[in-house]
C-alpha cells in the first residue's frame, strides 16, 4: 500500500512539474527534492531496488544529461538543456536506478521528437527556434518506466 502511495505521490509531482515547464520552461527544484525525497523513502522502507543501482542511477541519469547540456553549451553555443532536467534525470535514478535510465531517455527523447516533427507537420514546416520543454518527455517517461518496473515485478511473483 505504501509503494501505491508512494508511486501516486510521483505521478502528482511529475505533472505538477510538467505543467510548469511546459509554461515557464523551469523544472522547480522542489519537485526534484520531492521526487528524490519520495524515491529515498521508497528505497528505504520497502527496497523495491538496491543502493548501489539507486546511486549509479542518481550518478548516470545527472551525469549524462549534464553532459549533454554542455556538449551543446559548447558545440552549439546555446543552451539546450536547463539544469532542472538535469536533476529530474538525476533525481529519477533513485526510482528506475541505472537500468532504467536509458528506457527513461528513449522514452521522453522520442515522445518529444513525436510532439516535434507533428508540430512541425501541422504549421507546416520545422520550428528548429522554438524551445521545446524536455521536462514534460521526461516525466512522461519516468511515469512509464516505474510503472513499467512495477507491473514486471507483480507478474515475476
Amino acid at each position: 500500500m505504501l509503494n501505491l502511495i508512494l508511486i501516486i505521490g510521483l505521478i502528482f509531482i511529475l505533472v505538477w512539474a510538467s505543467i510548469i515547464d511546459f509554461y515557464d520552461m523551469i523544472v522547480p527544484d522542489l519537485a526534484n527534492l520531492a521526487v528524490a525525497f519520495l524515491g529515498v523513502v521508497r528505497l528505504v522502507l520497502l527496497e523495491k531496488i538496491n543502493f548501489f543501482d539507486a546511486s549509479f542511477g542518481v550518478i548516470l541519469g545527472g551525469g549524462l544529461l549534464l553532459c549533454v547540456r554542455e556538449a551543446f553549451r559548447i558545440f552549439g553555443q546555446r543552451d539546450a538543456l536547463g539544469l532542472g532536467d538535469v536533476k529530474l534525470l538525476a533525481s529519477a535514478g533513485i526510482w528506475v536506478g541505472w537500468a532504467g535510465i536509458g528506457p527513461v531517455l528513449l522514452i521522453g527523447s522520442l515522445s518529444a521528437l513525436f510532439v516535434f516533427v507533428f508540430s512541425a507537420i501541422r504549421i507546416g514546416r520545422p520550428a528548429f527556434n522554438v524551445p521545446i520543454p524536455f521536462g514534460p518527455f521526461l516525466a512522461f517517461g519516468i511515469i512509464d518506466v516505474v510503472l513499467s518496473f512495477e507491473i514486471m515485478n507483480w507478474q515475476a511473483f
